[in-house]
């Protein structure tokens, strides 16, 4: 059962993917360039112009992933594995340190494979997870950014994105997305409830063409499956 919490709370905060993340190292002040508030009329676009541009020229996506996270009680968390993307709304997230867990996304449907309870569970994207990292990233992000208030910063070959909710989020109140020459790096995450999460990539490899096969579920026969989905449709 703690598991299945831990599951489903990864996947609130980061498919609807994510979920509290972890304070980065402190380092030297990085240099303030722009700030654009997005929800208000703005001359000067260009943090979240540019950030608009790498998003979507960001096709596909393969990396390993580290995750340390620290609850608002102090309780941390660390966890590994490997994620791919691929527009369109294409997403994977494979945790396999502590313990194995998988979450496809495609569409507008998310598998969570847990091979320790041999279960299945489906469940109906919402409109909360319109607002999540997985989202920023196979989403469209000139829309998305509409959302938030984005800030950009620079120290030396780190480039980093600072994006705050124009409207109150119970997801995460304030996300940074950075780029390390060029190529996504981190994704840091602060909650409203005061718990944060930082995602670190690495072995990154971007816009290289990716089967549809990494993105399907094949459900063995011996394994429970538990489609949330078919009540909801019938409601």
């Amino acid at each position: 059962m703690l598991k299945y919490f831990t599951y489903i709370t990864s996947l609130a905060l980061t498919f609807g993917l994510s979920v509290p993340l972890m304070a980065a190292p402190i380092a030297a002040p990085a240099q303030e360039v722009k700030t654009v508030d997005l929800a208000k009329p703005a001359n000067d676009i260009k943090a979240a112009s540019a950030l608009v541009k790498k998003l979507d020229s960001l096709k596909s996506l393969t990396a390993r992933f580290e995750q340390q996270a620290i609850s608002s009680n102090g309780r941390i968390k660390k966890e590994s594995g490997e994620m791919q993307m691929q527009r369109p709304a294409q997403f994977r997230w494979l945790t396999q340190h502590p313990f194995e867990l998988e979450i496809v996304a495609v569409k507008n449907k998310v598998w969570m494979i847990d091979r320790d309870l041999q279960q299945v569970i489906i469940q109906q994207q919402d409109s909360r997870m319109a607002n999540t990292p997985a989202q920023l990233l196979t989403g469209d992000a000139r829309s998305l950014l509409k959302q938030y208030s984005v800030t950009r910063f620079e120290d030396g070959e780190l480039e980093r994105y600072s994006l705050i909710p124009a409207k109150v989020s119970d997801l995460f109140e304030k996300l940074d997305i950075s780029f390390r020459k060029g190529l996504l790096s981190s994704i840091v995450m602060k909650d409203a409830l005061g718990g944060k999460r930082r995602i670190d990539f690495s072995d990154v490899i971007e816009n290289r063409a990716l089967k549809t096969s990494r993105f399907e579920v094949t459900i063995p026969k011996d394994y429970d499956l538990i489609d949330e989905t078919r009540f909801q449709e019938v409601r």
